[in-house]
């Protein structure tokens, strides 16, 4: 069974919204309302290990951009290290920082940052100017 990537990333919404801090997440757009907020978006990257002769199950890694958005750079980096510690963030005991459920009908092997942390992007002009920090993460699973 190959794994299913909307279900995936509802999951990995869930886990955002569910972070400390009770944020807003859009699902390639903006939330409705002010700032801060984040947006996941699937982009490519990652891949499929197809199961074994005789196995039923498949491996996916796939990979999401999210951007973390704000009316000044500080609140734009806050959140941005928030969604890290939401999606990648370890305890000192390797577990994950901000625990969660698997998606229904897979297991999460491991979620990691894609990359460099990106800097601070200012859009738009005074006084209507955003920052924008946007991060890459892998999101491994397997099929159950």
């Amino acid at each position: 069974m190959t794994p299913d990537r909307a279900t995936v990333t509802a999951w990995l919404i869930d886990l955002l919204k569910s972070a400390p801090g009770s944020f807003r997440v859009g699902d390639g757009v903006a939330p409705e309302g002010g700032y801060p907020y984040a947006v996941v978006h699937s982009i490519d990257g990652g891949g499929f290990t197809g199961p074994g002769l005789g196995a039923q199950i498949a491996d996916a890694t796939f990979v999401y951009q999210v951007d973390s958005v704000g009316q000044t750079r500080a609140q734009a980096e806050k959140l941005a290290s928030r969604m890290r510690n939401a999606v990648a963030g370890r305890l000192a005991s390797g577990q994950y920082a901000v625990a969660a459920n698997n998606p229904t009908g897979h297991k999460v092997l491991d979620r990691v940052p894609d990359g460099v942390s990106g800097a601070a992007v200012v859009e738009g002009t005074p006084p209507h100017e955003v920052f924008t920090v946007s991060e890459r993460f892998a999101i491994s699973v397997t099929t159950q």
